[in-house]
């Protein structure tokens, strides 16, 4: 049995598998950015209590912009986080052409994994998302599937890899 696929996506569904990355992987990512709410929410606490110590209406607009700034930046961070990755993500990886057969994934550039190679296997509505050692990974969905029945492929993948596939919500 052989799959073809063309991995087109969006960047909704990217993100998608972005969070659950981190939910499910990237520890490290997830103890940073608690750190950085963490850091932010006592600078903001204290600006507050200094602010309602000494109510100077000259330090007051400079305290609330700072308080301001603190509750805003790790949302931003966040944010522009996952931005740079996907763009990293879309000029190293792209819309690759991919074969999964009995060798292996197979990639149009000539690239090659072998199933042992992988890592992790998830599977959200129609996105698939399949993770290699090398922390690269390939993101693509049913729409993309050219030769090969996309609903045996979550059964047959997890056969060759001998990893349950994970479902996301």
């Amino acid at each position: 049995m052989r799959f073809l696929v063309c991995a087109d996506y969006s960047e909704a569904e990217y993100r998608r598998f972005y969070r659950t990355g981190l939910k499910q992987n990237y520890v490290g990512v997830r103890r940073m950015l608690l750190a950085v709410w963490i850091i932010a929410l006592l600078l903001f606490v204290l600006t507050l209590v200094s602010a309602l110590k000494n109510p100077d209406p000259m330090r007051m607009p400079v305290n609330l912009m700072f308080m301001l700034v603190m509750l805003v930046y790790p949302v931003w961070m966040a944010s522009s986080t996952r931005k740079r990755t996907w763009l990293s993500y879309e000029s190293s990886v792209g819309h690759p052409q991919l074969c999964f057969d009995e060798d292996g994934i197979r990639r149009d550039s000539g690239e090659r994994h072998a199933y042992d190679d992988v890592t992790g296997v998830f599977h959200s509505g129609d996105a698939w998302f399949v993770t290699l050692k090398n922390s690269r990974g390939y993101l693509f969905t049913e729409r993309g599937f050219t030769e090969g029945d996309p609903a045996a492929f979550g059964a047959w993948i997890a056969e060759k890899t001998g990893m349950e596939m994970k479902e996301i919500k």
